[in-house]
């Protein structure tokens, strides 16, 4: 075995996280740490160091640090120590992820609040080392999202060196140590039961692994449900819910709305829109609900100077009733929300030219709000989680189109830019569930969650089977899309319960 000295390398951290490296020995106030010759068996390869002087800072870690190149550092292989800080020997068994038969380079090193301190250099060759081996994991069922716990041996010491796999579905590895993983599978399309198996690549030519006889069950927040008994015209269907049950309608030329259970599966006729206008003259119609109402912002086609009227329907009564005219006019772009007893229209005139309009059922009054401040901007569409309302905005009016969420305040009347949807985007339909939204991208057919409390995006699986839904709706914790592209009788319930 060769041993190698080297000069004492101390990283100085300089103001905010710059950093400076000095091949010179540094005054007493660094600390000291030198690495001991490496004793190599079937078991692994035995690394040994010592910690001479702890310096005058505060030690944060340390530990070793190897790799098949010389000069390793803390960005290589590395094991750290976060307890017993204290002057003399310590040392760690590496059982997995070397390659067998290569020469590594190792150093200990030392991290306080202003150095991190690398020991002298050591050479050795790496043993026949063992395989990977599972010996359980948990729990046995779970969703995407649910951390699974597996123990075993001979796993490498970093999450980049270990892949896992439920059945051939790759997971993200969260965490690692020899002895454990904790993995998440992220995305998977259907309910399975499936193997767990552990490859640790210790280079990119060079793998080993172990498959768990044991088999995994991966829940699926996606469920098809019965059929509706008719079909819907997608273009023009409206959707909200109310007590526990659905409305869907308005799409054809006797403007009926009906009341759906998904429990059941039944549709059941509740009463004709009594307006005074023919479904193929609507040009857009956004529902909010309040109070126990559905209100519904309809847009006819009739010429520039057309009224944009307000509707109100009452499920318990199951009547309608007009209400004040919205005073905005004739829009390009829409979304809707409510919150606070009050509805909120946000009025796309041009990608320039945003207003907001608050409406109070109290009242029967709108109320014009300040303008929408971000553009270029199309509101597309929108919902409440809270106090707080929210819009989804297209950069263009193309369908390949950059995509952003955007808060809004009533109680100080701003606007706050949140976060961008990845890549170009066309949202579809959406639900809100347990203070979190979920829509898809039609573009893709991927679905995504938004967490408003995190401000993060998350994606979760998408729907294999269903493409382009126009109706959705929330019940009972459960969200619900339908009436799609080509399959307009269809209904899924997602259940976010699954994903963990």
């Amino acid at each position: 075995m060769k041993v190698y000295s080297s000069f004492l390398m101390v990283l100085v951290i300089i103001g905010l996280g710059a950093c400076e490296e000095d091949l010179q020995p540094q005054p007493k106030g660094h600390p000291y740490v030198l690495t001991k010759e490496v004793e190599t068996s079937q078991e692994g390869a035995f690394l040994k160091g010592e910690i001479v002087h702890l310096g005058n800072s505060q030690v944060l870690e340390y530990g070793f640090v190897w790799d098949n190149s010389p000069n390793p550092t803390v960005d290589d292989h590395k094991k750290t120590f976060l307890i017993n800080i204290k002057e003399g020997p310590f040392s760690f068994r590496v059982t997995g992820g070397l390659v067998n038969n290569l020469d590594y380079h190792v150093r200990s090193y030392i991290k306080s609040k202003l150095y991190v301190v690398y020991g002298n250099q050591i050479e050795f060759t790496s043993p026949v080392t063992k395989s990977p081996k599972i010996i359980d994991f948990e729990p046995k069922i779970g969703g995407v999202f649910k951390k699974i716990e597996i123990t075993g041996e001979h796993f490498a010491n970093s999450t980049t060196e270990n892949k896992v796999y439920f059945g051939e579905y790759p997971a993200i590895v969260d965490s690692a140590t020899q002895t454990k993983i904790i993995a998440h599978l992220g995305n998977a399309p259907r309910s399975s039961s499936v193997n767990i198996s552990v490859v640790v690549y210790p280079n990119q030519t060079y793998t080993m692994h172990d498959i768990h006889p044991e088999r995994f069950t991966i829940k699926y927040p996606w469920k098809r449900i019965s059929d509706l008994p008719r079909s819907f015209n997608r273009y023009n269907v409206v959707s909200f819910s109310i007590n526990d049950k659905a409305y869907l309608g308005l799409d054809s030329e006797d403007m009926i709305l009906w009341e759906y259970d998904p429990d059941k599966g039944e549709l059941e006729e509740k009463t004709q829109f009594p307006g005074d206008y023919d479904i193929d003259e609507i040009v857009s119609i956004c529902t909010f609900t309040l109070n126990r109402n559905a209100y519904l912002i309809i847009e006819p086609d009739f010429d520039n100077d057309t009224i944009v009227q307000l509707w109100t329907y009452n499920p318990a009564s199951n009547n309608w009733q007009r209400k004040a005219d919205y005073p905005g006019g004739k829009t390009n772009s829409s979304a809707v929300f409510s919150l606070n007893k009050k509805g909120y229209y946000v009025d796309g005139k041009s990608k320039t030219q945003i207003h907001l309009w608050e409406y109070s059922p109290e009242m029967d009054m709108w109320e014009q709000k300040p303008d929408f401040p971000y553009s270029p901007n199309y509101p597309s569409s929108g919902f409440a989680i809270g106090n707080k309302g929210y819009i989804i905005c297209k950069e263009d009016e193309g369908q390949y189109s950059k995509n952003y969420i955007y808060e809004y305040d009533p109680a100080t009347s701003k606007w706050t830019s949140l976060i961008e949807f990845p890549g170009h985007f066309h949202t579809m339909e959406g639900f809100t569930l347990n203070n979190k939204y979920y829509t898809g991208n039609d573009l893709k057919y991927d679905f995504w969650e938004f967490d408003p409390v995190k401000n993060s995006l998350r994606k979760i699986p998408e729907n294999p089977e269903f493409r382009k839904p126009y109706a959705s709706f929330s019940i009972g914790g459960k969200g619900y899309i339908g009436i799609g592209q080509f399959e307009r009788e269809e209904m899924y319930e997602f259940d976010p319960e699954m994903l963990e």
